[in-house]
C-alpha cells in the first residue's frame, strides 16, 4: 500500500473518472493500490467517485467505494440525491444505510415523485421529509401528477392525511373525476 501523501490530484480524478464510466477493474485496481475512496478528495468538477457511480447507476461500484470507507454523507448526501434523479433503484438502496436521507433534504423523494418511481418512494419514505417534500412539490407540480400522487397515496396509507390537508387541502384525497359530457 502506498502511502496516501504520494498520491496526487490527478489520482482521484482517474478514481472518478472510472467509477463514472462503470470500470470498476480500475476502481477496484486504485482502491487495493492503496487510494483511499475518501470522497473529500474532489474531482476537478467537484464530485466524488461515489457521486459520479451513484449518478450513472453503477451499483456495484457504489458497493465497492462504500466497503473502502467512501463517506455517503458528503455534501449533503448528494450521491442519494444524484441515484434518485436518475433513477438508480438498486443504487438508492445501496446508500440508503451509508447516509442520513434527511441530509440530502426533501430533494431524493422528490425526484422519485417526479419521474414516478414508486419503488423508490417506497425505498425513502420511512427515512425522508415527507412534509417538506409535499410542499415544495406542491409549487412545481400538477396536482394530478402521478409521482406526487403515488406519494400521497403513500401518505394516506400511513394515516398522515394531516400533511395532506394542511399543505394541499383536500383536492389530493379525492380521486380525480373522468367525467364525460352527457348530451
Amino acid at each position: 500500500v502506498v502511502p496516501v501523501q504520494t498520491f496526487n490530484h490527478k489520482v482521484y480524478e482517474i478514481l472518478a473518472m472510472a467509477a463514472a464510466n462503470g470500470q470498476i477493474g480500475v476502481v477496484r485496481l486504485l482502491l487495493n493500490a492503496g487510494v483511499p475512496a475518501d470522497p473529500n478528495r474532489n474531482d476537478v468538477h467537484e464530485t466524488s467517485a461515489l457521486e459520479e457511480a451513484s449518478s450513472y447507476g453503477h451499483a456495484d461500484i457504489v458497493s465497492l467505494l462504500l466497503e473502502h470507507k467512501a463517506d455517503a454523507t458528503l455534501h449533503g448526501s448528494l450521491a442519494l440525491r444524484l441515484a434518485c434523479q436518475h433513477n438508480h433503484i438498486e443504487v438508492g438502496r445501496r446508500l440508503i444505510d451509508h447516509c442520513n436521507p434527511k441530509d440530502a433534504g426533501s430533494e431524493a423523494i422528490q425526484y422519485a415523485c417526479r419521474n414516478n418511481n414508486l419503488l423508490l418512494i417506497d425505498l425513502l419514505y420511512p427515512v425522508s421529509d415527507v412534509n417538506a417534500a409535499v410542499r415544495e412539490m406542491n409549487k412545481h407540480l400538477p396536482d394530478h401528477h402521478p409521482g406526487l400522487r403515488a406519494l400521497c397515496a403513500r401518505i394516506k396509507s400511513h394515516e398522515e392525511n394531516h400533511i395532506l390537508h394542511s399543505v394541499l387541502g383536500d383536492n389530493m384525497l379525492a380521486p380525480k373525476s373522468t367525467s364525460t359530457r352527457k348530451i
